[in-house]
């Protein structure tokens, strides 16, 4: 079963992200900030982390730069939520979604980006949802 931790400060967005995912089938868990998200990422099995870029303690880009500087957690799928994204996350996570999201948009983006993993479940390159470059 697919793992995905929701990294966000504010409940009620955490909490419609947390739903979306467990009624699509997936295992959850559920941090309010970069540092709480870093404990449990190294505590547990994660395979996709979904963070909102604005949280105190912790950006969602700087968990994102953690995760890819650290060997154990570099090929986890990354997405980052934002109203207002930052051109240095788009060198790090797989994907940028715009708030708000629509239950459809979050897990059709994690389907996709776990479905083109390679086979030895690396990674592929980054791609920013909606964006050009």
């Amino acid at each position: 079963m697919l793992s995905v931790l929701m990294v966000e400060d504010e409940n009620g967005v955490a909490a419609s992200w947390q739903a979306m995912c467990e009624m699509s089938g997936y295992a959850t868990f559920s941090a309010a900030n970069g540092k709480a998200a870093l404990g449990i990422l190294r505590a547990n099995e994660v395979d996709v982390v979904v963070a909102d870029r604005k949280m105190p303690d912790m950006s969602g880009c700087d968990l994102c730069y953690s995760l890819r500087n650290d060997r154990r957690l570099a090929e986890v799928v990354f997405i980052l939520v934002s109203d207002d994204p930052s051109p240095p996350a788009f060198l790090y996570c797989d994907a940028i979604l715009h708030k708000p999201v629509a239950a459809s948009t979050l897990i059709s983006e994690i389907d996709r980006i776990v479905a083109e993993r390679d086979v030895n479940g690396r990674r592929k390159a980054a791609r920013v949802a909606g964006l050009r470059y």
